[in-house]
């Protein structure tokens, strides 16, 4: 809530020069290219944390010590009175797939993101998919 972003109604790329961010290390399968686009953008984060916790990155956003770079489902499942989330808009999207096993029980994190899936696609169906098959 204090960083100064936080007022906007999203984050561009260019927003996030010489700000301290948190976020996903080189372990994760975007990091490479979105760092490089930074980058060959002239744009340069501060980068205070690189890490595969999730949490870690929430923590060092509510402390106003970051501004935490996480998946969309993880941060409004954060529930923290001190951080505030905004899109990042210039961010690659990835597809995503959801399979399930029916007789395999689901970590709580897998119900989280399934949860947020299905509200997602909910709330962007009209966007999404087009089911007039009216073909007159």
């Amino acid at each position: 809530k204090d960083n100064p972003l936080s007022k906007k109604d999203e984050i561009f790329e260019y927003d996030l020069d010489n700000q301290p961010i948190a976020g996903k290390g080189y372990e994760y399968s975007c990091y490479s290219s979105n760092i490089k686009r930074l980058f060959q953008n002239n744009i340069n984060p501060q980068i205070k944390l690189e890490t595969t916790n999730d949490s870690l990155i929430i923590q060092m956003a509510s402390k106003n010590l970051a501004i935490g770079i996480t998946l969309d489902f993880i941060a409004f499942n954060a529930n923290a009175i001190n951080i505030v989330i905004k899109p990042i808009n210039g961010v690659s999207n990835r597809n995503t797939f959801w399979v399930e096993n029916n007789y395999a029980i689901l970590t709580k994190e897998q119900q989280i993101f399934r949860d947020f899936l299905l509200k997602w696609i909910d709330y962007n169906r009209s966007e999404l998919f087009n089911w007039d098959f009216d073909t007159k």
